[in-house]
C-alpha cells in the first residue's frame, strides 16, 4: 500500500485534518510557506474524494485520549487514501500506540513548524522540497 517516495522536483501534497479552524488554518498558511501544496479538512470525511496526496496530517482530537476513536480515524483514513499518515497528539499514549494504529508517523504537539515540516517530508520519504 505504499507509496513511490517523491522526486526532488515533485511539490509535497499534504492534508490537513484538524477539527479547530483556527489551527487548520494556521497549518496551511505554514505549511504553503514551506512550498507544500496544502488541502485542509475539518475530519475525514470533509476530505475531497478526489484527493490523492502524499501525507495526512492528522490531530488525535479530543482533549482525552481515546486509542479506539483513533484508530477509527486511521481505518477511514486508510480506506479513503493511499497516503501516508502522520498523527499529532498531546498525549504520550499516542506515541506509544503508533504502530498498533497503523500510523506511519507521530508528532508531538505543540511543535515548532519545522518539526511539522520534517514529519511530513520524512513521511513521504524525502526531507527537503
Amino acid at each position: 500500500m505504499g507509496r513511490t517516495p517523491l522526486g526532488s522536483g515533485e511539490r509535497l501534497r499534504v492534508a490537513v485534518i484538524e477539527d479547530d479552524d483556527d489551527l487548520l488554518r494556521l497549518f496551511g498558511e505554514l505549511l504553503t510557506d514551506a512550498g507544500i501544496a496544502v488541502t485542509l479538512a475539518a475530519s475525514p470525511d470533509a476530505l475531497p474524494r478526489e484527493w490523492d496526496g502524499d501525507v495526512i496530517l492528522t490531530d488525535a482530537g479530543a482533549h482525552t485520549y481515546d486509542r479506539a476513536r483513533i484508530a477509527d480515524r486511521v481505518r477511514c483514513l486508510r480506506h479513503r487514501s493511499r497516503a501516508r499518515i502522520v498523527l499529532m497528539s498531546t498525549h504520550p499514549e499516542a506515541a506509544r500506540d503508533t504502530r498498533e494504529l497503523g500510523v506511519d508517523g507521530f508528532l508531538a504537539t505543540p511543535a515548532d513548524i519545522d518539526d511539522v515540516v520534517v514529519a511530513v517530508r520524512a513521511a513521504a520519504g524525502r526531507e527537503r522540497a
